[in-house]
């Protein structure tokens, strides 16, 4: 029986060759075995080979393409010849090498597909097995050996490698590649890898071998039993009464576990020695520390990669001194009740617009629109939990807390409007006459606050009637044809005070009680303004009071301003019906509601 290995840049196959004809092709249809090469230069039918008693025979069916041989002529198209093994066959991108396991090296050693993805190794006795823990035992830190000391000049290699390590970013394209080779070189070791667990299963991400000869395995018991006992493994595998299948051959190995944030076992370092005519033992202490300390440094690298991941998602969301804050106390993203104030924003005429433009117009503008407001809210301090369309949901005092944080979310809400004159200036020609606005609503109340979202997704948020409330009364601004409302929740929280106008109670869609709502003034009231304010609260606490002819003498002026086509006040507007209602019906159980909004 011959050993038959192919192999190019789609596939490594192992193939056992009795007495059949094994034909390779592209689409081999020649009487034989077909084996089928990915591999655009060979032919739809290549050539074929078939034990003899000199040792292979090789038949060339291509009509163009010869066949060629490392120390030998080429096989030219239409030939055969006789080759002993063990040989090697090169068309195209692929080699096919033949050879028997007889006469093949022990580090020749060639496992099939089977082998390598799934592990039938018998389960490896942890008694059996060597480990270093976790830590550096302080008695080797002379880096003794135990079969003689390397040089100083080795010593400082070994330590400049690692260095370089330790500083260097796992994503880097070739990272893991150059840390398997490391492993190798360092330890004289046939084969290094990186494995990592994701998902729940092992993946190689890296991977060095000494030679073409060796084939990346690796066994899955050790390193399930380094994974349960966080600990490095080494071992000279000979000593194993039944290794498994996927330590066939395998002299020597060392598993060294990579740490993740939450000290879990993320993956692993995996070296071995191939049994070979030379033996050369199993791995020794100094060996299996140098792999330890390799370990560590991709742990550190997975963790820095993490924490720039991390860091980088947070700025999104949260302001340049939240993130220091976050960095120095990681805890204040638990999940807890706090009292919080709640910002909802919409864009106002921004669904008309976009039946109108071209979707690229359309994403311009709205991240002109949402950068303008973002940097608002950030700059009050604020956490943007989640953009919705064309609407934000932001939130103040969690994860750090903010004794003002009613003044800095009714600050950036206001900061946020006065950008609409600018931003309809620069548009005016994409928006062809439309006019765009904003809503603000703003609640402060308890809620839950941490992640809204999963693992595999974080989200940081707040959950509760506090933010549905919120949103209810962003919608409120629709009806009242205003820019922004906060609650009285809100307004009470306030530290610096401000201009608001009270606009009354008013009953919201899911919101069992009525919520009391106010207009904020803004940062430069007119007089007009105050004098609007002045008649309006005393018209709203008339009208709490029953006295409907009150109400309507003190708003008159409200319906002669828009005979006079003047703007309205839909507040006054809404409490002026409301008033006729009431002197209409003379209610006996009276509500002082402003309004009965609906979804």
């Amino acid at each position: 029986m011959f050993r038959v290995r192919v192999k190019n840049d789609s596939q490594d196959t192992i193939i056992d060759l009795e007495e059949e004809r094994l034909v390779f092709g592209r689409s081999p249809s020649s009487p034989g075995k077909p084996v089928i090469i990915q591999d655009p230069f060979f032919s739809r039918d290549q050539l074929w080979v078939e034990p003899c008693p000199a040792g292979i025979r090789v038949g060339n069916l291509s009509s163009n393409n010869p066949v060629h041989f490392p120390n030998a002529k080429a096989l030219n198209p239409g030939s055969q010849a006789e080759f002993q093994i063990p040989i090697r066959i090169s068309v195209g991108q692929t080699t096919i090498e033949i050879s028997s396991p007889s006469r093949q090296l022990k580090n020749f050693h060639f496992p099939t597909p089977e082998e390598i993805n799934l592990d039938g190794a018998t389960p490896v006795d942890p008694k059996q097995m060597s480990y270093l823990d976790r830590g550096i035992d302080p008695m080797m830190g002379t880096l003794s050996l135990e079969s003689g000391h390397p040089s100083l000049e080795k010593v400082l290699t070994w330590l400049d490698a690692i260095n370089q390590f330790q500083s260097t970013f796992v994503d880097r394209p070739d990272f893991y590649s150059r840390m398997s080779q490391s492993i190798v070189q360092m330890c004289d070791l046939d084969m290094g890898m990186v494995v990592l667990k994701r998902d729940n299963q092992w993946k190689m991400v890296g991977c060095h071998t000494a030679n073409d000869t060796v084939s990346p395995r690796y066994s899955r018991s050790l390193l399930q039993h380094v994974e349960e006992k966080k600990q490095t493994f080494f071992q000279d595998l000979s000593l194993l009464q039944s290794p498994g299948m996927s330590l066939a051959e395998v002299e020597a190995a060392v598993v060294s576990p990579i740490f993740g944030l939450k000290q879990e076992v993320a993956g692993a370092l995996y070296g071995c020695r191939i049994q070979n005519v030379l033996k050369r033992g199993g791995i020794n202490r100094l060996e299996a520390q140098l792999v330890q300390l390799l370990a560590g440094s991709v742990g550190a690298g997975l963790a820095r990669e993490e924490a720039v991941r991390s860091k980088v998602h947070f700025e999104q969301f949260f302001s340049s001194d939240l993130v220091r804050e976050l960095e120095r106390r990681p805890d204040l993203l638990t999940g807890r009740e706090q009292e919080i104030t709640v910002l909802f924003s919409d864009l106002r005429g921004f669904t008309a617009l976009s039946n109108l433009l071209k979707p690229v117009d359309i994403c311009k503008l709205l991240q002109d629109v949402m950068e303008r407001l973002s940097a608002d809210i950030m700059n009050e301090g604020g956490v943007i939990v989640d953009y919705a369309g064309d609407g934000i949901l932001a939130m103040w005092n969690a994860p750090v807390e903010q004794k003002d944080h009613a003044d800095r979310a009714c600050r950036a809400g206001l900061a946020m409007l006065r950008h609409f004159p600018e931003l309809n200036a620069n548009w005016k020609s994409l928006l062809q006459g439309l006019i765009l606005g904003l809503g603000v609503g703003v609640n402060t109340g308890a809620a839950l606050v941490g992640n809204t979202g999963s693992q595999r997704k974080f989200k940081y948020g707040p959950l509760g009637l506090t933010v549905n409330l919120a949103s209810r009364v962003q919608d409120a601004t629709k009806s009242f044809s205003l820019p922004m409302l906060v609650t009285t929740s809100t307004r009470n929280r306030l530290t610096l005070g401000g201009e608001f106008r009270k606009l009354g109670k008013i009953l919201l869609p899911g919101i069992s009680d009525p919520v009391e709502v106010h207009e904020p003034a803004g940062a430069d009231p007119s007089p007009a303004w105050f004098e609007q304010k002045k008649k309006y609260e005393e018209a709203l606490d008339s009208y709490e009071n029953k006295d409907w002819a009150k109400v309507i003498r003190l708003l008159m002026g409200s319906i002669e301003s828009r005979a006079r086509g003047e703007p309205q006040d839909q507040a006054a507007v809404k409490l002026i019906r409301r008033t006729w209602e009431c002197l209409e019906n003379n209610p006996k159980d009276f509500l002082p509601i402003l309004d009965q909004l609906k979804k």
